[in-house]
C-alpha cells in the first residue's frame, strides 16, 4: 500500500484534525484514511481469493483485503467489467 511517511502523516493530520474534547468528536480525516491500497495488487489478491474459496460475501472479502470499502468496490467492479467474476443475489 502506498502511504505517507509517519512524520508527514502526523504533520498533515495535525493541520487538519481538531478534537472536541467535551464530545470526543474528531473533525477532519482520520489517520487510517491516508493509507491507500494499490488497486492492481488488490485486484490480484481478491481474484485469487475468489478463485480459491468460490462464492464469498463482500463482507468476507473485505475482512481479508485490509482496504477501504470504496477500494474493494472499485476492484470488484473492475473484475466484473473484465468478465472475471459475476455478482449473484
Amino acid at each position: 500500500m502506498a502511504m505517507l511517511s509517519k512524520h508527514k502523516a502526523n504533520i498533515f493530520l495535525q493541520s487538519l484534525i481538531h478534537v472536541m474534547v467535551d464530545e470526543w468528536v474528531i473533525l477532519g480525516p482520520h489517520e487510517y484514511l491516508i493509507e491507500k491500497a494499490d488497486l492492481e495488487d488488490l485486484e490480484r489478491k481478491v481474484y485469487e481469493l475468489i478463485r480459491r474459496e468460490g462464492k464469498l460475501p463482500v463482507s468476507k472479502i473485505w475482512r481479508f483485503s485490509s482496504c477501504h470499502l470504496w477500494e474493494l468496490d472499485a476492484v470488484l467492479k473492475r473484475l466484473r467489467d473484465k468478465g472475471l467474476i459475476m455478482e449473484e443475489q
